[in-house]
């Protein structure tokens, strides 16, 4: 019950503030620096393996935000995470990324070296 309480304190800290933006609002500051059906598809991901609603996550939201929340969650995000990104040419390994657009922006890369 307790890992509940948290997961649920993690997720509303995660989300406090944020604005409810369609995804093509978010998608068009940021066109000039990646694929914006990149954006898209990334936020999705991050938003499913997190449990997450997707109109709540922007580009510049750190990674390291949802990993406080995936804590309460022994990783399962991650993991979820980790295994869209495979699918995507990215990995095995670490990836080198701070943001959701920097995520986006090595999700976009890898797509065009396949």
């Amino acid at each position: 019950m307790t890992v509940l309480a948290f997961r649920h304190l993690g997720r509303r800290r995660l989300l406090y503030s944020r604005e409810r933006k369609e995804t093509l609002h978010v998608r068009g500051p940021v066109s000039n620096q990646v694929d914006p059906n990149v954006l898209s598809d990334v936020i999705e991901a991050v938003g499913r393996a997190y449990v997450v609603d997707p109109s709540l996550i922007s580009p510049e939201v750190t990674l390291e935000t949802f990993d406080d929340v995936d804590s309460w969650d022994l990783g399962a995000g991650t993991d979820a995470l980790s295994d869209w990104l495979a699918s995507r040419g990215v990995g095995p390994g670490p990836v080198n990324a701070k943001t959701i657009l920097d995520l986006a922006r090595v999700v976009d890369e890898a797509g065009k070296q396949r």
